[in-house]
C-alpha cells in the first residue's frame, strides 16, 4: 500500500461520495453529509473532485466575493495549497472553482491536477474528509482512491434503471481497490404530497435497496424531491441534518450510519474470512470467534442473484479469486468465469432460498 501523503496523516477518515451517473445529487449528498458531521461536533474537510463541474462554489456561498486558494512556499521551499476555510463552521474546502478560471486540459492532466490538490493542501487535523467524485470510473478515481487510502465509500443513485447500471459499476471499482461501499443513498425518490401520501415520480422500482441487496450493504436510505432542497444548494446553505424537512431527517440517519461503519473499520473487526480448502474442495468460512463453517462451491453459486445462479454449475467448480469487499460481502471469481457476490449475511445464515447447508468440518 503506498504511504499516505504528509498532508493527509493527521485525517482520520476520508469518505468517497460517489456516483458514476451524472445529475443524480451525488454532490448535494456529500456536501450535506459533510455539514450533518460538522453538525455532530466532527472537525470536516470537502474536497470537489470535479474539475470541468464544479459544484462547491455554488452549494456553499459566502457573502463577499468568491474567495480563492492560494499556494506559498515553506522553508524548505515546498508548495503548499491554503484550503478555503468557511467562516461560520470552519469546515476546509478546496474545489477548482476556487481557482478562478474555467478548466480546458486533457485527462492526463486532470489527474495531476487531482493528486497535487489533495496532496499539497493543508488538510490539518480532520475527523473526516468528504470527497465529492466526479462522475464515471476513470483515472481521477483510481489515482485518488490510491493517493488518500479512502476509507469507506458513500454510493447515490436515483431510481433510474439506468443510474442503477452506473451505479453498480462504482461499486465494482470500489471492491477491486479494496474500498468497502457502506450506505447507499436513493436520491429523489418520491415526491410527498398534502395529504401525506407519497407519489413515485420516477416509479417505485426500490432500485437503491436492490443496490443494497446484491451486493450486501446494510444502509439503504431514501430520499425525496423537496423544495428546500434545491433552494438551499440554489443560495448556498446547506442544511445537513437541520431542519423539519425529511431529507434532513433521513441525512441525519445517513451521517448516524456513517460514523458507525466508518468506527467498525477502524476498529478492525474481524469479519468472516472465506478460503477455498483444495484437499476437500470446500469453502471454508472463519467466523470472528475462530468458529469454521463449510460451504459447498455448487450450493453457494446457486445462490447467486445474477446469471450464475440460473446455469447449473460444473461439477468441478472452484473460486480462481475471493475478494474481501469490506463491512458486508466478498467477490467470487470462480472458474467457469462467473463473478458472485456473496454477502457475509448469506455465508452464515443463508437467504431468502433458506438456511445456507453448512458442510461438516474436521475438528482438531
Amino acid at each position: 500500500m503506498p504511504q499516505m501523503p504528509d498532508s493527509l496523516k493527521n485525517v482520520k477518515t476520508i469518505l468517497a461520495v460517489s456516483s458514476c451517473k451524472g445529475g443524480v445529487g451525488k454532490s448535494t449528498v456529500a456536501v450535506n453529509l459533510a455539514f450533518s458531521l460538522y453538525q455532530k461536533g466532527y472537525k470536516v474537510g470537502i474536497f470537489d473532485c470535479d474539475v470541468y463541474g464544479p459544484s462547491l462554489p455554488v452549494m456553499l456561498r459566502f457573502q463577499e466575493d468568491t474567495p480563492k486558494m492560494e499556494m506559498y512556499q515553506d522553508e524548505q521551499q515546498q508548495k503548499h495549497i491554503r484550503p478555503v476555510i468557511d467562516p461560520n463552521t470552519g469546515i476546509k474546502m478546496v474545489s477548482f472553482g476556487f481557482v478562478g478560471h474555467a478548466a480546458v486540459m486533457r485527462g492526463s492532466m486532470v489527474t495531476g491536477v487531482m493528486s497535487q490538490l489533495v496532496t499539497q493542501t493543508d488538510w490539518g487535523e480532520l475527523d473526516y474528509l468528504v470527497l465529492d467524485m466526479p462522475p464515471g470510473t476513470g483515472d481521477i478515481h483510481l489515482t485518488l482512491s490510491q493517493v488518500c487510502q479512502i476509507t469507506a465509500a458513500v454510493i447515490v443513485t436515483t431510481p433510474q434503471k439506468l443510474s442503477v447500471i452506473d451505479v453498480e459499476r462504482g461499486i465494482s471499482m470500489f471492491s477491486q481497490l479494496n474500498v468497502p461501499s457502506v450506505a447507499v443513498v436513493q436520491n429523489m425518490s418520491y415526491m410527498s404530497l398534502p395529504n401525506g401520501e407519497r407519489q413515485y415520480i420516477f416509479g417505485q422500482t426500490d432500485a437503491g435497496y436492490a443496490i443494497a441487496d446484491t451486493f450486501g450493504i446494510e444502509q439503504v436510505f431514501e430520499l425525496p424531491i423537496e423544495a428546500s432542497v434545491a433552494a438551499a444548494g440554489d443560495s448556498g446553505k446547506p442544511f445537513g441534518n437541520k431542519g423539519d424537512s425529511e431529507t434532513a431527517k433521513q441525512m441525519d440517519k445517513l451521517t448516524e450510519a456513517v460514523i458507525t461503519e466508518v468506527e467498525k473499520i477502524h476498529e478492525n473487526r474481524q469479519q468472516p474470512e472465506l478460503s477455498w480448502d483444495g484437499e476437500r474442495r470446500i469453502l471454508r468460512l472463519k467466523l470472528a470467534g475462530g468458529e469454521e463453517l463449510g460451504i459447498d462451491p455448487r450450493e453457494l453459486r446457486l445462490r447467486d442473484k445474477g446469471a450464475g445462479g440460473v446455469t447449473p454449475p460444473p461439477a468441478d467448480l472452484s473460486p480462481d479469486e475471493i475478494v474481501d469487499m469490506g463491512n458486508y460481502a466478498v467477490v467470487i471469481k470462480w472458474s467457469d468465469g462467473v463473478v458472485q457476490v456473496a454477502p457475509h449475511k448469506q455465508l452464515i445464515d443463508g437467504d431468502e432460498r433458506g438456511p445456507m447447508p453448512h458442510v461438516e468440518l474436521e475438528t482438531a
